[in-house]
């Protein structure tokens, strides 16, 4: 139990104070470097203090790794402007469908139901061939979609953009809840025949 609070400690270090990797894995160091002096030391408790330092170090430096994006994932071509998109990949979670209310006294214009799925990227289509591409995307689709499941291989054309932030102070931030399931991309797609295949 302490083991993990002492990991839990340097992940929510790095999650708030956004540490270097660099520093983590220098204080782990010094931290490991300190347990092993102080084993032979007549204060009981030292060793204990240093080698939970050095755990809460190494919490850090995994959370900071993790949210490292990779030089080919899908994310790094998503910005805030979307962008047609043509892409191929696996089914990753089975798609659940976001019910929309009947009549919503909000909206002047009803938004059907759509179907939310999370897409494992392989290829994306440049203009004269497929570029191999990795990372996870989520997948709104316009509209109730029946008959893809986990593991099914599609192709998909729709619109690339990051997940967007929060647009006013306090509301749900949608692009941090994506980010910490290392989704860093958001594809919509119409309900059309070339939609998804």
């Amino acid at each position: 139990m302490p083991v993990a609070l002492a990991v839990t400690a340097g992940i929510v270090i790095d999650r708030h104070a956004g540490l270097p990797i660099g520093f983590s894995l220098i204080g782990a160091l010094v931290g490991l470097i300190a347990w092993a002096v102080s084993l032979g030391s007549r204060q009981g408790g030292l060793p204990l203090v240093f080698l939970a330092g050095t755990l809460a170090a190494l919490g850090a430096a995994f959370h900071h790794h993790s949210l490292e994006v990779s030089p080919t994932d899908i994310g790094r071509l998503a910005t805030s402007d979307p962008r047609t998109v043509r892409v191929r990949g696996e089914i990753w979670e089975e798609p659940a469908i976001a019910w929309r209310p009947a009549r919503d006294p909000l909206q002047s214009i009803p938004r059907p139901d759509s179907t939310l799925a999370v897409l494992c990227v392989t290829q994306v289509k440049q203009p004269d061939e497929w570029q191999p591409v990795t990372g996870r995307a989520r997948l709104v689709i316009a509209g109730q979609v029946l008959g893809i499941h986990v593991g099914d291989q599609v192709e998909v054309v729709g619109w690339l953009l990051a997940p967007p932030g929060p647009a006013n102070p306090g509301e749900f931030d949608e692009a941090a809840f994506l980010r910490d399931q290392r989704i860093h991309a958001q594809i919509v797609v119409q309900k059309t025949p070339e939609g998804i295949t």
